[in-house]
């Protein structure tokens, strides 16, 4: 870790550039922008003291989604490399749930942005936008977010998330284990979120509706894998239910009051927990700018006099590969 110093109007670091380190602010303004020195530069957040940016670099070297700018007269950041994150950690204990709640944070804020896409695409897959109230003005929206941010749209969606293979979750320390039999329901939908939950063996299904005649089972998440980590983090209402597929299932649970000591016993088991969020975030939008993209077509279309039957094909084809319904749920868990 090194502190830096930066001049009002330099540039941090450029769209599109490797990310391979991420800021804290220890003092000074920072804005974060789509397209900065184009014509249709847009200004995404503005940043001070005590927050982070270029997070996404935290667990993952990617493409900069966004330029850096500083906006103050000076400028003074921690920059951490990203193969040195947990080292930071180790010396910032107390900033380790930060950095979580700011991954989650994202994650809710382009959740939320690609629910409002995917109700556009319903809307006209439905039929009801004829009938919709403003519309066009919604559409118009999302292809201009499209168009303003279409370099990194198009370059998250030409990406694959990488995902390392092979880890053990068993492995090292924890703190509470549980043994389940085949049909335990872990926890519901609309309970109250406390915890996370990682598998050491077996298999839990994730379910919409549980027990009614719209049940559907969304995911199964196997031996290795973690769920329920928005629980932890955001101490969010569950969106679905957690049910136990085979006996002798062995899951571990993790409270916030665990993670501390998790991390100095086993750093190993913390580093797959941001690894998970900064996945899920990077795939989350790579799906909301599909989801814009659509849209801006779908607008262009309409706007030089395509069949309506031809529009709504791209909707309802969009809506059948991606199970919007099921999808978004998920993406709450």
């Amino acid at each position: 870790m090194a502190e830096r110093q930066f001049a009002k109007g330099e540039v941090i670091f450029k769209e599109g550039e490797q990310g391979e380190a991420f800021y804290r602010i220890k003092s000074g303004i920072v804005g974060i922008y789509a397209g900065y020195g184009e014509q249709e530069e847009t200004k995404i957040r503005e940043l001070t003291d005590g927050e982070y940016f270029g997070e996404m670099a935290v667990m993952e070297v990617y493409p900069r989604s966004a330029t850096a700018v500083v906006l103050s007269d000076s400028l003074v950041t921690d920059e951490i490399p990203a193969d040195s994150a947990m080292d930071y950690f180790k010396d910032h204990p107390d900033q380790l749930l930060d950095v979580m709640k700011l991954l989650s944070g994202r994650l809710r804020e382009i959740t939320k942005d690609y629910i409002q896409a995917g109700q556009a695409i319903e809307e006209i897959s439905s039929g009801k936008s004829d009938q919709s109230e403003g519309f066009s003005d919604k559409l118009k929206k999302f292809a201009d977010i499209y168009f303003k941010r279409r370099k990194a749209a198009d370059r998250l969606t030409a990406e694959e998330v990488r995902e390392k293979k092979g880890s053990n979750h068993a492995e090292g320390y924890y703190e509470q284990i549980e043994k389940y039999d085949k049909g335990t329901v872990i926890f519901r939908a609309d309970d109250p979120g406390t915890c996370m939950y990682d598998i050491h063996e077996g298999k839990v299904g994730i379910y919409y509706e549980y027990g009614t005649d719209k049940e559907k089972k969304i995911a199964e998440v196997n031996a290795n894998q973690f769920f329920g980590e928005m629980g932890l983090i955001e101490k969010a209402p569950r969106s679905a239910t957690a049910v136990v597929l085979e006996n002798d299932t062995i899951v571990e649970v993790i409270y916030e009051k665990d993670l501390q000591t998790l991390f100095e016993k086993n750093p190993g088991k913390v580093e797959m927990i941001l690894e998970l969020l900064s996945q899920r975030l990077r795939r989350t939008t790579k799906e909301y700018f599909e989801a814009c993209k659509l849209l801006a077509e779908m607008k262009e279309a309409k706007d030089n006099g395509t069949s309506e039957t031809e529009v709504k094909k791209k909707a309802d084809d969009f809506r059948k590969d991606k199970d919007m319904t099921l999808v978004l749920q998920c993406l709450k868990l």
